[in-house]
């Protein structure tokens, strides 16, 4: 297996590389940015993953960690965010305003679960029934969640429910239909302006000389040409497990778009070209859950030759749009170097290691008036 484009740079600039080509593409460290692009941010699950990723890294490499810490911590992280669901666009506001600035988080009033696996480690601690054990495969663990007897206060026991993925759903749809309900009400009915999405995007001529890392949200659908992108409307009972999707693909696993939801249209930009701002001597993290937009997006990417800006890709395919496996051999073709990184893996399972369940929770709808408001207090309301 070749050895990635960064880790062969940082070789070269310690004296353990062969001269010739690499040494003229090498920049001087200063010029050296590292960035990760975020396409599908949801609920801000994977914002910050670019720290596990530094833990990979060092992790995978272990005699190679002097050197790569020196070129990861040159400079800070630019993390730029896409996300095409308005609904979710009032709390990524809030919460890239949160890093960036240290005011307070966005209070957290849903599951921010982005597919049934991950909402199934969060119904146990709302007595939703079934813990997610180390062994267990997404079958085993709804057989056996549609069975569980449960001891907690406000267990709902699933048998009450239909079978497997669906009982989890309706027991967590219960327990948090109100603010479900308000989410939707409040999604937004006018479009982005155009030049807030410039405006955002132009940030990336400008490298981070700050100290702590940057973050960009871009309230818009990522793809490979600019225009819009027609979207399902969302229902409550949607929100639960996933939320919206585009009219020209699956809804969230594979449940039909439900009737009765008003369909939405979203911005989308050209990230393939936005893509120039960046150079092969910089450190690239893209991770793409874009749903079926991964082929628009990747085939112009090619195109354009941005292929070679890539380090590491974390990606979820979406087999119904394409073939996958010919879509990563092309990308892989026009950079061998490429480490690829699927969803559900260790490092890539929906969520970085700042927001798993057990620390990104929602507030629960059913504790007392008075318990709410003081969590309340520690977060900014959004819907």
């Amino acid at each position: 297996m070749q050895q990635p484009r960064w880790l062969a740079r940082e070789v070269h600039a310690h004296g353990r590389a062969s001269h010739g080509r690499a040494s003229q593409m090498l920049l001087p460290r200063e010029e050296h940015r590292n960035i990760y692009i975020e396409l599908g941010a949801n609920w801000a699950n994977t914002l910050r993953l670019h720290h596990d990723v530094e833990q990979y890294i060092r992790h995978k490499h272990p005699t190679s960690a002097a050197h790569l810490s020196t070129h990861l911590s040159t400079r800070p992280f630019e993390v730029y965010a896409f996300e095409a669901a308005p609904h979710i666009h009032p709390y990524l506001e809030a919460f890239v305003d949160h890093l960036n600035r240290g005011s307070l988080p966005p209070c957290l009033t849903i599951p921010p679960a982005g597919s049934s696996w991950v909402l199934a480690e969060y119904a146990f601690q709302y007595g939703c029934c079934g813990d997610v054990r180390p062994a267990d495969t997404f079958t085993t663990y709804f057989r056996r969640a549609a069975t569980a007897r449960c001891g907690t206060f406000h267990c709902c026991p699933l048998r009450q429910y239909v079978n497997t993925t669906s009982s989890l759903e309706s027991c967590m749809y219960d327990t948090f239909k109100m603010p479900l309900h308000a989410v939707v009400a409040a999604v937004p009915g006018d479009t982005v302006p155009h030049a807030l999405l410039e405006a955002r995007m132009a940030e990336a001529a400008q490298p981070n000389t700050g100290t702590q890392a940057r973050y960009t949200f871009v309230p818009a659908a990522a793809g490979g040409a600019a225009g819009s992108l027609k979207m399902n409307g969302v229902t409550a009972m949607q929100l639960i497990h996933g939320g919206l999707s585009s009219s020209t693909s699956h809804a969230p696993n594979g449940h039909p778009a439900q009737r009765g939801s008003k369909s939405l249209e979203a911005a989308k930009v050209n990230v393939a070209s936005w893509l120039q701002h960046f150079h092969a001597n910089d450190f690239v993290i893209l991770k793409m859950d874009i749903e079926g937009a991964e082929f628009e997006l990747v085939d112009a990417m090619l195109a354009l030759g941005m292929a070679k800006v890539i380090d590491i890709v974390l990606w979820e395919c979406h087999g119904w749009a394409g073939d996958c496996a010919a879509l990563k051999a092309r990308f892989s073709k026009a950079n061998p170097r490429l480490l690829w990184i699927p969803e559900h893996s260790p490092l890539y399972k929906g969520y970085d290691s700042f927001s798993s369940p057990n620390r990104l929770k929602p507030l629960d709808p059913r504790i007392r008036a008075q318990d709410r408001n003081f969590t309340e207090a520690n977060c900014k309301p959004v819907y």
